[in-house]
């Protein structure tokens, strides 16, 4: 015989009803933050990316990005630091961990990596080193403990030949191939 059904041993009910809170007609709204300073070339201003970009920039009146600009972490403090020519990345790259030690850095040309970059881990040490042309050579990028991460191959800024990814203890998990 099968035993019957029981019912909880307590049961509660809620009722919830939806509030509206409406801020009084006299409060005024949060400030915004006061945008980072640019050194802008005459012929350029200071302008705000297109949300989500968290970013400023000197650009021309067309929206042309020429000149410097930052990337901002959530609190408002700096992500990446660099320059436009033209709408092309080009002079130093700063990139930095939030609290503000930086991570990596080198040069573009044009829009390209070109000559020495650098990363380092969140303490400052040395994690690793590698040289560009023009876009082209070796990229890599390495675990916060100095172990070697990716390595990509790049043929003036686009990957081409092969893509290698390491595991934690050192281990080749990805091979591929750019073609």
């Amino acid at each position: 015989m099968a035993a019957a059904p029981t019912a909880p041993a307590e049961t509660h009910v809620v009722t919830m009803k939806a509030a509206i809170v409406v801020p009084p007609p006299d409060a005024a709204l949060p400030e915004a933050p006061e945008p980072p300073k640019l050194s802008c070339a005459p012929g350029t201003s200071a302008m705000a990316a297109p949300a989500p970009e968290p970013t400023w920039f000197c650009g021309r009146a067309d929206g042309t990005r020429h000149g410097p600009f930052v990337t901002l972490f959530p609190d408002n403090t700096t992500a990446i630091l660099g320059a436009y020519r033209d709408g092309k990345l080009d002079g130093t790259w700063q990139r930095y961990y939030p609290g503000g030690t930086l991570a990596e850095e080198g040069t573009f040309a044009a829009g390209l990596k070109d000559g020495h970059w650098r990363q380092l881990g969140p303490t400052g040490q040395l994690l690793g080193e590698y040289d560009m042309k023009a876009g082209t050579g070796t990229e890599r990028y390495w675990f916060e403990d100095g172990k070697l991460y990716r390595e990509r191959q790049l043929r003036a800024g686009v990957p081409n030949g092969q893509l290698k990814l390491f595991d934690r203890d050192g281990n080749l998990v990805v091979v591929a191939k750019f073609l």
